[in-house]
């Protein structure tokens, strides 16, 4: 079945060649049939089986003790983030994910952050000796399903602004 395939791969090759080159059909002949006993031969195995009728010797494995390693003392991730470090971290969430329904999930929680979800935001698109200029406010709400509709969050933290019972009542944001 090999050498029937082989053929045929053989006679499309030199169909080709026949039609793209003014080559005699002899040489080509010649240089398939080469090729064809290079390919057969190289597929062979050299070495030959020897009948042994003594036992492969066995080596003794004697167990070596794991070597000691010093612990080093893992850094540990702080216990709770900062309230900036955590906001950002679920900003960077709800553009990185998979689903709506992930995404979702991390503006609700986000939102638990915010006195209302209507909450304004702010974002400086100028800023020179202290002055700056804002894109038009919107709505913390808002700017969470713009990072989940956008799939980026092109902006970090500049301000919170908290209400008396710890609550973000505003954000102003800036460009990375």
């Amino acid at each position: 079945m090999a050498h029937i395939s082989l053929w045929n791969i053989f006679e499309a090759i030199i169909t080709i060649i026949d039609k793209t080159m003014n080559i005699k059909l002899s040489h080509l002949y010649v240089v398939l049939f080469i090729f064809s006993i290079v390919v057969i031969n190289g597929c062979k195995s050299k070495k030959k089986v020897t009948a042994s009728t003594e036992p492969a010797p066995v080596e003794e494995v004697k167990e070596v003790p794991p070597p000691v390693v010093e612990e080093k003392p893992v850094e540990k991730e702080p216990a709770e983030l900062t309230l900036e470090a955590q906001l950002e971290k679920n900003f960077q969430a709800i553009a990185d994910a998979n689903s709506v329904d992930y995404a979702n999930r991390n503006i609700n929680e986000t939102l638990k952050f915010f006195a209302s979800k209507d909450a304004p935001v702010f974002i400086v698109f100028y800023r020179e000796n202290g002055v700056k200029d804002y894109d038009k406010p919107t709505t913390i709400d808002k700017h969470l399903n713009y990072l989940k509709d956008q799939k980026k969050n092109p902006y970090k933290i500049d301000k919170l602004i908290f209400n008396d019972q710890g609550k973000i009542e505003e954000i102003e944001l800036t460009s990375r």
